[in-house]
């Protein structure tokens, strides 16, 4: 993961399908992996380049989890980092 991408379409993607199977009785357990960002990512404010609102959650799929993607969308627009989707618990009882 990286802070860059944090709360885009793609976590919604993952997220969402990771509940849907411990829905379904399977054990969650998420290993926290964060990829460093270059300074080639990022513009002279500091702000990262691909912070357009490209890839945040389209308001068509949002219906499929809506807490889910209020609470990603927070953190997209917001404190967009790996360490506050962590925080966030967004998967109930993970290991």
């Amino acid at each position: 993961m990286q802070d860059r991408h944090a709360g885009d379409i793609g976590d919604y993607g993952i997220i969402g399908l990771l509940k849907c199977l411990q829905a379904h009785g399977f054990t969650i357990g998420v290993n926290w992996y964060r990829v460093p960002v270059l300074d080639a990512e990022k513009k002279k404010d500091g702000t990262f380049k691909q912070n357009d609102g490209k890839y945040l959650i389209p308001d068509k799929i949002k219906e499929c989890d809506p807490i889910l993607a209020e609470k990603l969308t927070r953190i997209a627009q917001g404190d967009r980092s790996v360490t506050a989707i962590r925080d966030e618990a967004l998967i109930p009882d993970a290991v």
